[in-house]
């Protein structure tokens, strides 16, 4: 009986110790993806011309895993509970931004910035995002500026 009672306080333990399982970050991907997609169904292009659902990066910035909404050009990522899972290059930044990478042009955002209190606010990152992945096609520049008053 001690010996069955230890074996459970370790079990225990070592479950409880263990990181986050991938799984559950699927599931709020899955979720993320889901809600973007029916905003930009609502809106359909009519504000741009372009409807803004498209290829979408989430980034895990501890194991660099990626989970995207839809395959890449090259079939690198796999598809794994309704979305396609890999891992970003070390040579690519994580970042709130644009990338080019696997043969299309992605809206990359990491899940260290997704706001787990709103999902307002997390519908509105992830939304920006993809403005910015199509914004070329807008005729819109990007215009890197110094902004080194908002460090004082």
């Amino acid at each position: 009986m001690k010996g069955l009672l230890i074996s459970v306080t370790v079990s225990i333990l070592v479950l409880s110790c263990a990181p986050k399982s991938t799984q559950v970050n699927l599931d709020k991907a899955l979720v993320f993806f889901e809600d973007i997609d029916s905003l930009c169904s609502i809106d359909d292009g009519k504000l741009w011309g372009v409807n803004l659902y498209g290829p979408i990066l989430i980034v895990d910035s501890e194991t660099r895993t990626v989970i995207a909404n839809m395959p890449d050009n090259e079939n690198q990522l796999k598809r794994n509970y309704g979305v396609y899972v890999g891992e970003l290059p070390k040579e690519i930044s994580i970042a709130n931004t644009t990338v080019e990478w696997l043969g299309q042009n992605w809206a990359m955002v990491s899940m260290n910035a997704i706001s787990s209190e709103s999902e307002y606010n997390r519908n509105r990152l992830i939304i920006h995002e993809s403005w910015h992945r199509e914004q070329k096609k807008f005729g819109v520049k990007f215009i890197t500026s110094s902004n080194q008053h908002l460090d004082e």
